[in-house]
């Protein structure tokens, strides 16, 4: 067992009363750390049961509404795609990443994409993947 222990050039004996103030200050430390960890988790979770609450669901009306303006929104963003060029060499195209073409598509379509990624978002366990060619979404492992 150690008898002594050396603080600022000084040995202090354990028995001393101020290993015992140093003993208590360090067990006071990490009350307060464990205090601090637990009200941050639950802080956490709260936040997470309050993002978990849900809007009022739709109506089918309003579901019909907002399907057939996503379906004319891509219809004009179809309309808008240009021809493709036929080149000598056969058909030219262009091999652009996800971000590329998001970048580049209406702010209409911007909108409503986004709309619907913080939609998928919103459930617990939900995340979301980008690759080059796609955003991919994932619940938990599947």
């Amino acid at each position: 067992m150690i008898n002594a222990i050396k603080m600022f050039g000084a040995t202090v004996d354990m028995n001393s009363a101020a290993a015992y103030v140093i003993l208590i200050v360090a067990m006071a430390l990490m009350l307060g750390a464990i205090i601090t960890l637990l009200v941050l988790m639950i802080f956490s979770l709260r936040k997470k049961k309050e993002d978990d609450v849900a809007d009022e669901p739709l109506t089918e009306e309003e579901q019909a509404e907002e399907m057939e303006e996503m379906a004319a929104v891509a219809a004009a963003a179809a309309a808008e795609l240009p021809e493709e060029e036929s080149s000598p060499a056969g058909t030219l195209t262009y091999d652009r990443s996800f971000k590329a073409r998001f970048i580049q598509s209406s702010d209409e379509i911007k909108q409503y994409y986004v709309k619907i990624k913080n939609e998928l978002l919103a459930y617990k366990k939900v995340g979301a993947r980008m690759s080059w060619k796609r955003e991919s979404f994932y619940k938990g492992r599947e």
